[in-house]
């Protein structure tokens, strides 16, 4: 079949109409007007077609998959790696059998950026390949969450090479989990759900990023919300009331007080016994005067507890005796000249 003629400058060709898998051969012929050179016709080929590859990280791994490609008897993993900002040579990761379609390199270390390379082969014969697969390999995130004072607190361990960090939740509804959510991002180690309503359960997830490359990510632990109880004091005739705020899902209340020593250092909290779930205040009527008192509350459910937030300082002064009055300057000159005249 004839595929065209060159330009007489020309070095090369390419057809784009071969079929993966099939054989081929070509020659050429120098051409001179009507003359034409001799031709050999030894050049034979297979021609194997580029497998396209896709990477993802995994927990512990870089996997890759691609398309089988017809006439292929088997596919050679290559892969390169970042060092001081030059790409290292490709090594040889091992060739795979003609029904594969996936690998997983498991000596990946995190923060170090990878590509990936596939060509299928047959025999002799190899396809072209691509070095467009690039991926900074992360570590997934170890996350715990916990009540907050003003919502769940989620932290999780740094991640080498992530710079920055998704952070996503889901909830429990009815025995069912809902989809994940994504609540943003986070350049450090911890992120508040402030948008976390009392007496739900959740389960959050972190993905480590860096450009485009993405960690896999692991459920938290789940985790029933308990809101922080909002405590205020005031003085009543027989002690401090201590009053807070109800939250949902909360099965009793335990208070806690503090005093101010002479140091100007608080003491540690003490516990001054749990209320009823039904209770939202409750009186300490074992103070004393002209001593500084503060106070905080946790809602408890079971072995749950939520975060607490110490109130403001209050102090109960005591009743002072009232001072005489003295008589000022001008008083006292009267009553003395009074004396006098007399």
């Amino acid at each position: 079949m004839n595929l065209g003629k060159t330009k007489e400058t020309a070095k090369s060709f390419t057809d784009k109409t071969v079929k993966s898998g099939s054989q081929y051969k070509y020659t050429l012929k120098a051409v001179n007007g009507s003359v034409l050179s001799t031709y050999r016709d030894s050049n034979t080929l297979v021609y194997v077609a580029e497998p396209v590859l896709k990477i993802t990280n995994e927990a512990n791994a870089i996997s890759g998959s691609w398309n089988q490609v017809k006439g292929a008897k088997g596919y050679i993993i290559y892969r390169a790696e970042m060092k001081d900002g030059k790409w290292t040579k490709w090594v040889n990761l091992g060739t795979a059998k003609e029904t594969a379609k996936t690998f997983t390199d498991k000596t990946v270390k995190t923060g170090v950026t990878y590509k990936y390379t596939v060509r299928a082969i047959n025999g002799k014969y190899k396809s072209s390949y691509s070095d467009s697969n690039i991926l900074v390999f992360l570590a997934v995130p170890t996350v715990k969450a916990t009540n907050g004072e003003t919502g769940v607190k989620v932290s999780w361990n740094k991640i080498e090479g992530a710079t920055s960090y998704i952070v996503y939740r889901r909830e429990l509804n009815s025995s069912k989990w809902s989809t994940w959510k994504n609540l943003g991002n986070s350049q450090g180690n911890s992120f508040v759900d402030a948008t976390a309503v009392s007496n739900t359960k959740y389960q959050y997830a972190v993905r480590a990023v860096n450009g485009e490359s993405r960690s896999v990510y692991k459920a938290s632990q789940t985790l029933q919300y308990l809101a922080a109880p909002t405590v205020t004091l005031e003085g009543a005739e027989t002690g401090i009331k201590v009053s807070w705020t109800k939250v949902e899902g909360a099965k009793g209340y335990t208070v806690y007080r503090a005093i101010l020593g002479e140091d100007g250092k608080w003491s540690a909290w003490q516990n001054m016994g749990t209320a009823k779930e039904t209770k939202t205040s409750w009186v300490d009527k074992s103070i004393a005067e002209d001593v500084t008192y503060r106070y905080t509350v946790r809602a408890i459910n079971g072995t749950l507890k939520s975060a607490y937030v110490a109130s403001e300082p209050l102090v109960i002064e005591s009743e002072k005796e009232p001072v005489p009055e003295q008589p000022s300057p001008e008083q006292s000159t009267t009553e003395q000249d009074t004396n006098n005249a007399n």
